[in-house]
């Protein structure tokens, strides 16, 4: 499970743009290897860092969703 979120984690911080240095200081981590150990399932995400992603990055994510669903023919 951690190995799916953390692949998830990462393909939004690649879509984003956000090297990993950036991504830890965005979400509030205390460096890049913080970041590398979720991305590659070693170690969890706390409630604090969960709370700042569902509030900084996955916003972005569903809103892409939810035009595509109220207008399907809208294209992204």
């Amino acid at each position: 499970m951690q190995e799916s979120v953390g692949a998830a984690i990462k393909g939004i911080r690649r879509k984003r743009g956000l090297s990993q240095a950036q991504f830890a200081e965005l979400v509030g981590l205390q460096n890049m290897g913080s970041v590398s150990k979720i991305e590659s399932g070693k170690t969890g995400i706390s409630s604090a860092v969960r709370g700042k992603l569902n509030a900084v990055l996955i916003p972005e994510e569903l809103s892409l969703s939810l035009i595509h669903i109220s207008e399907p023919t809208r294209p992204y």
